[in-house]
């Protein structure tokens, strides 16, 4: 029998029994029994109970998508990690919750589902966030159909958003050398100038930047030691709630842990922020470079905000800060810094990762290289 149902013979009523278990709008379990004479009788007419009209009305009356969310949540909170719960729970309420909240889930259909797609792609929500929505989304409703409250998922019938559709990707252009000395400029005497000088200056990621501390300095020999990475993690709270856990640990890979050497002008701008520091108000060689308004360890979502609001302010064209590191890799590569050098000294774990991360400028330059020995030879 399908999920909810159950048959069984009565020797005391010398009859079938079929029960149709179901959770009411509340969500408290629920069961009706009914007699039959036979045993087809019964498995025919307890699918008939569990399909009828009466009985999905008193499962699903009050139940909404974000009551229906709440649930998912209890459900899920002992079967899967919570970090994962909770960015399933953020991208609900951030693209879901508002637009269909307060909708009976039985009123969510296909079209419905294709609607929300559409509205996101209209706010230029790129398309595999589109996708990410929706299948948080399946997810959902396929709970909703285990657990008896739905026949079948409305989502099913949705397919993925069309690539033609929705905006494809995040990654902007690189700056050009003259946009990232501009930037350069405009970040001096910033919060935020120590961080755009080493990010321009490595190559580094954002959550290796903002993990330095002073001990992994090492003016004498002008070098920097990448060993751990500063990020955020969200986490359901005990009321439900998502909240944002910063976190500090190893970097990314192994091969993420390195030394990289500093330039001249880099070493130098470190030496007099670490100096003002001290004469400022001390320094302990464990105390993090990167630090807020505040004096804290700098968050990367108050690094992400204060870098955007830096660059309108100064009429900058806007690319996300992991596109520095596209930037430095451009205009190394276009400097004839070798693909080798560019890989260990950006962590990645080989070569290949770089020529496919790099593959339209390796492409370029190639196409550079062929020209030139043409010139040569036949010129």
């Amino acid at each position: 029998m399908r999920d909810g149902t159950s048959v069984w013979y009565s020797e005391k009523h010398k009859r079938w029994i079929f029960q149709v278990s179901f959770r009411d709008s509340s969500g408290k379990r629920r069961a009706i029994q009914r007699r039959a004479k036979t045993k087809s009788e019964a498995e025919r007419r307890a699918i008939d109970l569990a399909r009828s009209p009466n009985l999905k009305s008193r499962r699903n009356a009050a139940i909404d998508v974000q009551g229906l969310i709440a649930r998912y949540v209890e459900f899920q909170k002992m079967r899967v990690r919570s970090t994962s719960l909770a960015n399933s729970v953020h991208l609900l309420r951030l693209y879901v919750v508002p637009v269909m909240g307060n909708r009976s889930i039985e009123k969510v259909d296909s079209a419905a589902i294709e609607d929300l797609m559409s509205s996101l792609a209209q706010s230029n929500l790129r398309t595999s966030s589109i996708n990410t929505v929706r299948a948080k989304l399946h997810a959902l409703f396929a709970f909703a159909v285990r657990q008896g409250i739905l026949d079948s998922n409305p989502v099913a019938k949705v397919p993925r958003y069309s690539e033609s559709g929705g905006k494809p990707s995040q990654v902007q252009s690189p700056w050009t050398l003259e946009e990232a000395s501009a930037a350069l400029a405009a970040f001096r005497d910033s919060d935020l100038e120590a961080f755009l000088l080493i990010a321009l200056s490595t190559g580094m990621r954002k959550g290796e930047i903002l993990a330095l501390r002073w001990s992994d300095v090492n003016f004498a020999n002008q070098t920097l030691k990448i060993q751990r990475s500063r990020g955020e993690r969200r986490q359901l709270g005990l009321n439900g709630d998502v909240e944002i856990k910063l976190t500090e640990g190893a970097p990314k890979t192994q091969a993420s842990v390195r030394t990289l050497p500093m330039s001249d002008e880099l070493a130098a701008s470190l030496l007099q922020l670490r100096n003002h520091r001290f004469q400022l108000r001390g320094l302990a060689t464990n105390e993090h470079i990167i630090l807020g308004a505040n004096g804290a360890p700098m968050s990367p979502s108050y690094l992400t905000r204060a870098f955007n609001r830096k660059l309108k302010e100064a009429g900058l064209r806007r690319i996300r800060i992991h596109d520095l590191r596209h930037t430095v890799a451009h205009l190394a590569l276009e400097a004839g810094v070798l693909l080798e050098e560019i890989s260990q000294g950006f962590g990645h774990s080989g070569v290949e990762i770089t020529k496919r991360t790099y593959a339209s400028v390796v492409q370029a330059l190639s196409d550079r290289f062929a020209k030139k020995v043409s010139t040569i030879l036949f010129e």
